[in-house]
């Protein structure tokens, strides 16, 4: 079989934004405080909003939405599309500590990779990350945790069929008009729905730069 040519190419959606009334605290948490007391400008009031939803252990409830196209996938050069559908969930631990529950859920077309038509839609495996970070962070933003990978995959090609563990961590920071920082897990397989799947070990790192 030829090597496959697997270019990717990744169209990243808008974060769609629910917001409740914690967006009000959300938003004079991240804006820059003000000595004269005076309520913040909409221009700063924006700009707090949308670093807000950059950040992935904000104390803010969004539903993000990135896409992933994979060219050239397999023998005949088909097209693989992954829709990731990601809310983040923030709870309050006292005054100091805020524990974030960031669950990846995506929905996969899976083309054969060694014919030239067909393929597979479906669920792929869900992935959930728990990150514990403090409430009131300074100018390095940081949350760690467990995450796991939940073997909730529709059919066969479109998930691992493994049950995985392991640790998770999140570190950016938020210079003006920029997001800067990196996601980075490591999971290892402890079980498998048929004996047929071979244990994975699997390392994922996201690079976070937005404007």
């Amino acid at each position: 079989m030829a090597a496959l040519a697997f270019f990717s190419l990744r169209i990243k959606l808008r974060s769609l934004c629910v917001v409740l009334a914690l967006a009000t605290s959300v938003i004079a948490q991240n804006a820059v405080p003000s000595n004269s007391g005076a309520a913040p400008s909409e221009d700063s009031s924006t700009e707090a909003l949308q670093k807000a939803a950059q950040n992935p252990v904000a104390s803010l409830i969004s539903v993000p939405l990135q896409n992933n196209m994979n060219l050239e996938y397999g023998c005949f050069n088909r097209t693989q599309d992954v829709l990731n559908i990601q809310p983040v969930i923030p709870v309050g631990i006292g005054e100091n500590w805020n524990l974030i529950t960031r669950i990846i859920q995506p929905r996969v077309w899976q083309p054969y990779p060694d014919q030239n038509t067909g393929g597979e839609y479906g669920l792929g495996d869900m992935n959930p990350a728990f990150f514990l970070s403090p409430a009131k962070p300074g100018k390095l933003i940081w949350g760690a945790g467990p995450t796991m990978v939940i073997p909730t995959a529709t059919s066969n090609i479109t998930g691992q069929g493994q049950f995985s563990l392991g640790p998770s961590l999140v570190v950016l920071a938020q210079p003006p008009h920029w997001t800067l920082g990196a996601l980075i897990n490591n999971v290892w397989s402890v079980a498998a729905k048929a004996a047929a799947r071979r244990s994975i070990r699997c390392c994922c790192s996201t690079s976070l730069t937005t404007t």
